[in-house]
């Protein structure tokens, strides 16, 4: 079984702040979308990184809801 994590992004608009690009992740497991957290990231780079720490750790798909939680509430990924 292959898990890759790649970066994906999209427009934010939002009536507090002015529109963006935000990042997230998604997973593939055998090239098939498996998980995706949208609007995680502010920047490609730190996305990006979070990509390849993810793939290179295997981590199973069900946990990316655990990592962007635990992210959003302050844990650093790495």
């Amino acid at each position: 079984m292959q898990i890759v994590y790649e970066v994906i992004e999209g427009p934010i608009s939002a009536w507090d702040c002015p529109p963006h690009t935000a990042y997230g992740l998604r997973c593939r497991v055998d090239g098939t979308p498996a998980a995706q957290v949208e609007d995680l990231f502010e920047s490609r780079a730190e996305a990006a990184a979070a990509a390849a720490l993810l793939t290179r750790e295997g981590l199973e798909p069900v946990h990316l809801r655990d990592v962007a939680c635990d992210y959003l509430a302050g844990a650093r990924l790495g």
